[in-house]
């Protein structure tokens, strides 16, 4: 009895890390979709300002490889329950 109250304990924490996980993740996501339809909106007309959005980019692209991380960790995490 104590055994299964103690696997129950630990996956009620488990459960809260992935809830925190997922809703930094899904800010992120956001975020981050925000910056990619404002820099697709804009209509650039030199290529300097064209440039300097995809400049802008680069980081977004960071954040998109982080967050596919942190998919990949949850899903991995949901699918060994």
């Amino acid at each position: 009895m104590l055994g299964v109250a103690v696997v129950l304990g630990i996956q009620n924490r488990e459960d809260h890390v992935l809830t925190g996980q997922i809703t930094q993740t899904e800010a992120q996501l956001r975020a981050l979709g925000t910056r990619i339809a404002d820099i697709k909106d804009y209509e650039f007309r030199t290529m300097a300002e064209y440039v300097a959005a995809y400049a802008r980019s680069n980081p977004a692209d960071r954040v998109r490889s982080e967050v596919a991380g942190i998919q990949r960790t949850l899903q991995h995490g949901a699918a060994t329950r």
